[in-house]
């Protein structure tokens, strides 16, 4: 079990990696499992999986703004994996989203769908082997 430094730890790795390829401005934030969920649920993908009664399994979530924030919260993360390359792809995937912002519509299920895709096939391009961890 990883505790909230550790994670912090991994996601500057990951940020560190990132930025090497890409510019953007972010903020990590670790917060409570009922907050995560609570922000979870305002995903258009997430309600759409509830709705459906699909497992979700999600690290973390991007909320965008001037200064764009992924929200994780560590049991959510240690409920997932201990793995620290799983938790390095997590962050690595939630930055695309950041980096493809501009190309996001608005908040529809079809434009959420849309942003997976391209933050999939980014991380496949720049990141392959990490890209594995992601389903």
């Amino acid at each position: 079990m990883l505790n909230k430094k550790e994670i912090l730890v991994i996601a500057r790795a990951a940020y560190d990696s990132f930025s090497r390829l890409h510019k953007i401005d972010v903020r990590i934030r670790l917060i409570s499992s009922k907050a995560f969920w609570k922000l979870a649920k305002k995903s258009s993908l997430v309600r759409d999986k509830i709705k459906k009664n699909i497992p979700i399994a999600i690290g973390a979530l991007v909320v965008h703004s001037s200064i764009d924030t992924v929200y994780v919260s560590k049991d959510v993360i240690n409920s997932i994996t201990d793995d620290p390359k799983f938790i390095k792809a997590i962050f690595l995937h939630e930055f695309y989203h950041i980096y493809f912002k501009s190309q996001m519509k608005d908040n529809k299920f079809k434009s959420s769908l849309e942003s997976e895709d391209r933050a999939k096939s980014a991380m496949k391009k720049d990141f392959p082997i990490l890209s594995k961890y992601l389903v």
